[in-house]
C-alpha cells in the first residue's frame, strides 16, 4: 500500500521538487528478496525537476517468514541509519555526486520540456503542480500569453 501511494505521488514530487533539501531513508522489509530494490525505489522520490533531496541510506531486510522483530541484526542496522539520518540532519550534509548524472541530464535538457508542460497545461491536467511551484516561488505566475514565451527562453 505504501509503495502504490508513493508510485501515485512520484510524479507530482517529481515536477514539484517538493522534497528539495530533505532528507530520507529508504527501509523495505521482504519475505523474500526484493527489499533492497524497494528501499531504492523508495528515495527516488526526492528527485526533483528544481530541486533534490539527499538520501542518507538504504535498507533492505529479509525477514524469511519471521517477525522483524525476530531479526536483531535487521534491527540494529534500522537503528545505525536512524541515527545517521539525524547527524546528517543536524550537520547539513549534503551529498554533491549522489545521482549527479540524472541531475545534470534534468537541469540541461529535460526541465525545460517539463516547465513547458506545466506552463501550457497549468489550467487543466497541470494546475495542482503550477499552483504549488507558484506558491513556493519555484516560478513566477504567468499572467498573459507573452509571459510564457519570456518564461520559457528564460529557462
Amino acid at each position: 500500500m505504501m509503495k502504490n501511494l508513493f508510485d501515485r505521488l512520484g510524479l507530482f514530487t517529481l515536477y514539484t521538487s517538493s522534497l528539495a533539501g530533505k532528507y530520507v531513508v529508504g527501509i523495505s522489509t521482504a519475505d523474500g528478496f526484493g527489499a533492497n530494490k524497494v528501499a531504492t525505489e523508495l528515495t527516488g522520490i526526492v528527485s526533483g525537476m528544481f530541486g533534490h533531496g539527499y538520501v542518507t541510506g538504504i535498507l533492505g531486510a529479509m525477514r524469511s517468514g519471521k517477525r522483524i522483530e525476530d531479526k536483531p541484526k535487521a534491527l540494529q542496522r534500522a537503528r545505525e541509519l536512524g541515527f545517521k539520518l539525524v547527524a546528517d540532519i543536524e550537520r547539513r550534509r549534503r551529498y554533491p555526486f549522489q545521482a549527479l548524472f540524472p541531475r545534470m541530464m534534468t537541469v540541461l535538457i529535460v526541465r525545460r520540456f517539463i516547465l513547458r508542460n506545466i506552463l501550457d497545461n497549468r489550467e487543466d491536467r497541470m494546475k495542482a503542480v503550477y499552483e504549488n511551484l507558484v506558491a513556493r516561488g519555484v516560478i513566477r505566475p504567468v499572467t498573459k500569453a507573452g509571459d510564457l514565451r519570456e518564461k520559457l527562453a528564460s529557462n
